[in-house]
């Protein structure tokens, strides 16, 4: 539904990103790019939305069948806030025990009350461990860490982890 899009710093050229304050939108894709927003919109009155079009995931149909078939599941994602936040919403439509998890940056604007962040391996695999998932949703290279989970994965590549898109 956009008409022009650009995305910063995915083989845009710095003319493009000079250009930046014209935008009619920004969409935040990943919590490490609030400020930035905020900025244009403090600078150039561009609005912004934290959103992730989850039909743009590789797979996703794919990831909506298994989804849905996961009816009352107890379903953690581990991701960048953004992408989880937006993964929730949609798993919400099947269970109403979702929880969020990152090891990375979390903004306060869109913590939700039981998101964690994951700061020590240890960490990682006592919660997985003790939260009894029906499924995990996340990069599978965290999957390696966990020898005594027994629910189901969903891999959900996450460059920043596994350097794969």
């Amino acid at each position: 539904g956009y008409g022009k899009v650009l995305v910063y710093g995915m083989g845009s050229g710095l003319e493009d990103i000079k250009k930046a304050g014209s935008a009619d939108l920004n969409l935040v894709l990943s919590p490490a790019a609030i400020p930035v927003a905020k900025y244009l919109e403090r600078t150039f009155g561009t609005p912004y939305r934290c959103e992730y079009p989850l039909e743009t995931l590789p797979d996703w149909d794919d990831m909506k069948r298994q989804i849905s078939e996961k009816k009352d599941a107890r379903i953690l994602i581990v991701h960048q806030q953004v992408l989880a936040n937006e993964l929730r919403n949609y798993c919400l439509k099947y269970s109403d025990q979702v929880q969020v998890a990152s090891w990375f940056e979390l903004d306060k604007k869109y913590i939700k009350e039981g998101d964690i962040h994951i700061r020590e391996e240890d960490e990682w695999i006592r919660l997985a461990d003790e939260g009894e998932y029906d499924l995990i949703i996340g990069d599978s290279l965290f999957e390696t860490a966990l020898l005594d989970y027994t629910g189901e994965w969903i891999n959900l590549e996450h460059f920043a982890v596994s350097g794969r898109r």
